[in-house]
C-alpha cells in the first residue's frame, strides 16, 4: 500500500488508515502512490557486468597461468641451446676429424712415400739391389708395376720396372700415397677450456692412423711412414663456433697470442701462463732446422745438398722428430728448442 493519499498529497499517518484524516479520502485497497523504487540488485554479483571487470573468471586465470609457463619453458629452451658445448673427447674427435678431412694437402708428407723417384717410369735397378727390388716387387703384388723385365749389359744384370695404369693414379706430386688423409686415433688428453680474448679456447693432445687407406696397403708399406701410420702427441687447439667445438684457424690463434702476449714481468701463472702451456712450441719450420744443421753439414750449403724439410712429429715438450730430404736421401732428426732457436739431438 501507498505513504501518500493520491487525493490530497499528505502523508498517511499508519500504513493501516482507510481514511486520509486531511481529507477524507478513502484509500483504495493495494494502492501505490509517490512509492520511491530502487533497482534491485543482482542476486549473483559474479553475472553482472561491473563485477565481471573487477574480477577475473577461472579461464582467464588458467590462460594467463599457460601463458607464464610457456614463457618460462621457452626461456630455459634458449638457456639450454645457447649453452657452451662440453669439452668432450667425442666433441673434439668429430671437430679434429672434419678439419682433417678439409685440409687432406696438410696430411701429404704423412701418408705419401718419397722414398723412391716414383715419377720416373720405367726405372731400372741392378738385380743385386735387393732392397730396392724387395720394395718394388711389393708394389708389383699391388699391382702398381708390372712384372720386371730382365736386362743384360755386358757384366751388369738390370732389372726394368714399368707402372701400370693403377700405379700412375696412386701418385700426387711424385709421392706415392697409401691413404687419403689422417682421423684421429685417440684422444690422449683434454686441458679443462678457458675463455680467451673473448672465447673459448680448449686443447687436445690426439695421436692419428691412415684415413681410408688403399686396399693393396700392407703392414711393410705402413712401416716407411713416420710413426707406421700412427702419429702421437699432436696437439690442436678448438674454440666454440656457431654452438660447436671447432678447430681455431690461424685468425683466431693470432687473436688469442695477442691477446696472451707475456709482458717481459709476467709470470707463468694465470690465464697467460695457461696460454703459454697450451700452445707450447710450434714445429720448427725449414730455416730453423737448416740453421740447427749447419754446424753438422761441414760448410756444404743448402742448395749442394738440395735441402727440404719434410714432416714433423712431437716427441714431448719442446721436443720435435723431423723427416729431412737431401736429394734423394730422406734422413730422419730429432730437435729440441733451446731458448729462441732448434739445436740438434743425438737419437
Amino acid at each position: 500500500m501507498g505513504l501518500f493519499c493520491t487525493e490530497c498529497g499528505q502523508r498517511k499517518e499508519s500504513a493501516d488508515a482507510l481514511f486520509c484524516t486531511h481529507c477524507g479520502h478513502r484509500f483504495p485497497s493495494g494502492t501505490t502512490v509517490f512509492q520511491p523504487t530502487l533497482a534491485p540488485l543482482a542476486s549473483d554479483p559474479l553475472r553482472s557486468p561491473a563485477a565481471s571487470l573487477r574480477r577475473p573468471g577461472k579461464r582467464t586465470l588458467l590462460l594467463g597461468g599457460a601463458g607464464l609457463a610457456l614463457l618460462f619453458a621457452l626461456g630455459a629452451g634458449v638457456a639450454y641451446y645457447m649453452r657452451p658445448p662440453a669439452a668432450t673427447p667425442e666433441a673434439y674427435t668429430e671437430a679434429i676429424n672434419h678439419h682433417l678431412a678439409s685440409h687432406r694437402e696438410q696430411a701429404q708428407d704423412k701418408v705419401c712415400l718419397s722414398n723412391f723417384p716414383y715419377a720416373t717410369n720405367p726405372v731400372f735397378t741392378n738385380a743385386s739391389d735387393t732392397a730396392t727390388n724387395h720394395w718394388l716387387d711389393l708394389l708389383v703384388k699391388a699391382g702398381l708395376y708390372r712384372q720386371p723385365d730382365t736386362l743384360t749389359e755386358g757384366f751388369w744384370t738390370k732389372l726394368r720396372y714399368t707402372q701400370t695404369d693403377k700405379g700412375h693414379t696412386v701418385l700426387k706430386e711424385g709421392r706415392l700415397c697409401l691413404a687419403k688423409g689422417l682421423k684421429v686415433e685417440r684422444i690422449e688428453s683434454v686441458l679443462p677450456p678457458e675463455t680467451i680474448a673473448g672465447a673459448l679456447v680448449g686443447k687436445a693432445v690426439f695421436s692419428t692412423t691412415l684415413d681410408a687407406p688403399a686396399d693393396w696397403v700392407t703392414e711393410e708399406m705402413r712401416r716407411e711412414l713416420p710413426g707406421e701410420g700412427h702419429l702421437t702427441g699432436q696437439t690442436l687447439l678448438l674454440t666454440v663456433q656457431d654452438g660447436a667445438w671447432q678447430v681455431m684457424d690461424a685468425a683466431q690463434l693470432q687473436r688469442s697470442q695477442m691477446a696472451q702476449a707475456p709482458s717481459p714481468e709476467a709470470g707463468t701463472s694465470g690465464l697467460r701462463g695457461w696460454w703459454q702451456r697450451l700452445t707450447g712450441p710450434t714445429e720448427p719450420d725449414d730455416d730453423a732446422i737448416w740453421t740447427a744443421l749447419m754446424p753438422h753439414v761441414h760448410g756444404l750449403s743448402r742448395e749442394a745438398l738440395q735441402f727440404r724439410k719434410g714432416s714433423c712429429e712431437r716427441q714431448a715438450e719442446g721436443r720435435f722428430r723431423c723427416v729431412i730430404h737431401l736429394g734423394d736421401r730422406e734422413e730422419r732428426i730429432s730437435l729440441m728448442r733451446e731458448g729462441e732457436s732448434w739445436v740438434l739431438q743425438d737419437e
